[in-house]
């Protein structure tokens, strides 16, 4: 039987990835001066425009602005030109009650395990599979690597010109191999297909 897997990966500077990397910057920050800080920032971008909302709980003084221009200079685009927007608020108290404290804490269990109540955080099922040591589809990780290689490439200078905005680019690839519970052994790549922005101007755009 014929296996046909399709992926797609994006290079650093991608919208979606943007925002990944920035609500990234922000909770390390946060951490660094609150090691208890409790943070589910959402991060959007539109155009030139960055928008962070959501709840945070915290000791320490909150610099999105200044977490926001980080994470763009390390992707390589110039914060200047960008306006960040921020609407955040603390933690919504019916979560912060279970988050807290147990159910047992007000009964009178004080154990390490009451006192640290459930958290706010959810649980992500997932799975591995072999056809690749990564244990991840196979056209993913030659995606994944490739976009890797990209990105090097724009920050060591290999690229010039157009071609160095492939920073918000990405590729999908197509793997056909052989169906079976091994590891995949590919017989074709009938479609790999990159984009670029096709002005520096709409970078934060698709193509």
């Amino acid at each position: 039987m014929v296996d046909v897997r399709t992926c797609e990966s994006v290079c650093v500077g991608h919208p979606d990835k943007v925002c990944d990397q920035i609500a990234d910057q922000i909770l390390d920050d946060l951490l660094r001066t609150d090691p208890v800080a409790r943070v589910a920032v959402e991060v959007m971008t539109a155009g030139r425009r960055i928008i962070v909302t959501d709840e945070i709980t915290t000791s320490a003084r909150l610099r999105i602005r200044e977490s926001v221009r980080e994470a763009l200079c390390r992707i390589g685009y110039n914060p200047n030109r960008f306006l960040v927007y921020v609407w955040t608020r603390k933690q919504s108290p019916d979560i912060a009650a279970g988050g807290s404290t147990s159910l047992e804490a007000p009964e009178g269990n004080t154990s390490a395990f009451a006192l640290q109540g459930a958290g706010d955080q959810g649980t992500v099922y997932d799975y591995a599979i072999n056809k690749a040591s990564e244990r991840l589809p196979l056209p993913l990780v030659l995606s994944h690597e490739i976009c890797r290689r990209l990105d090097t490439a724009r920050v060591e200078g290999t690229i010039h010109g157009r071609a160095a905005e492939v920073r918000s680019g990405g590729l999908g690839m197509t793997v056909v191999g052989r169906q079976g519970m091994g590891p995949t052994f590919p017989r074709a790549l009938p479609r790999l297909i990159p984009w670029l922005p096709s002005n520096p101007w709409r970078r934060f755009f698709h193509p």
